[in-house]
């Protein structure tokens, strides 16, 4: 896949462009506003995606299931 850099300026005023030229080049866009990235453009896969939630779910529940998991109230407490 290639990847393009292009500046917020260009990317706010060719939004649905480039979204489109992304997807049909299958092209990562990194936006970067005075050279500092800000985010990227991927384009959407189907199968990555459920293959990576597939694979997220089997580790999930395999953690569940070996007692790795927090309570709500544990989680809480963590991030408070």
């Amino acid at each position: 896949m290639k990847t393009k850099i292009i500046g917020v300026k260009e990317f706010r005023a060719n939004m649905a462009g480039i979204v489109a030229r992304a997807r049909v080049d299958k092209a990562v866009y990194v936006v970067a506003n005075r050279t500092k990235p800000l985010f990227q453009i991927v384009p959407y896969s189907k199968n990555e995606t459920l293959n990576s939630l597939v694979s997220d779910l089997a580790i999930a529940t395999a953690e569940i299931a070996a007692g790795k998991s927090l309570t709500q109230a544990q989680i809480e407490k963590r991030y408070r």
